[in-house]
């Protein structure tokens, strides 16, 4: 329109055409009328190896699943590995916490012997015997 070849309403009827085109056929035919040279789309590579080389197109669909598959299961293995190193520190930092206050009491369970708070009461008085 702004080099003078169509008029506005001709324009808006153009417009409704490629909005609703769903192909590249439809989209050519609405500039198939306008003189002008019009550069020719080039059709994909996998395409024309796929028709000239079949084996080889086969091979590649197959050999890029396959490296896919070995993509999700590295990752899989690497995130599992971090999450049970995460696990095993927070075990770790457990034990070393209840350790250090079963520590600092400074006291030996009367039950089990075990350094550490009583837990399971008042503690047992022993029998000393007869005082003599």
């Amino acid at each position: 329109m702004s080099e003078g070849r169509i008029l506005a309403h001709e324009l808006e009827e153009r417009l409704e055409r490629v909005l609703r085109a769903k192909t590249y056929g439809e989209l050519d035919a609405v500039l198939s009328d306008l003189p002008g040279e019009v550069t020719p789309r080039r059709g994909s590579g996998a395409r024309k190896l796929a028709r000239k080389h079949p084996v080889m197109a086969g091979t590649l669909v197959v050999a890029a699943a396959l490296a896919v598959a070995l993509v999700v299961v590295v990752l899989a293995v690497v995130l599992l590995w971090a999450v049970m190193a995460w696990g095993f520190w927070l075990v770790c930092a457990f034990f070393l916490i209840r350790g250090r206050h079963y520590a600092r009491s400074g006291q030996r369970n009367q039950i089990n012997g075990a350094w550490g708070p009583r837990r399971y009461g008042p503690p047992r008085h022993r029998y000393i015997g007869p005082r003599g």
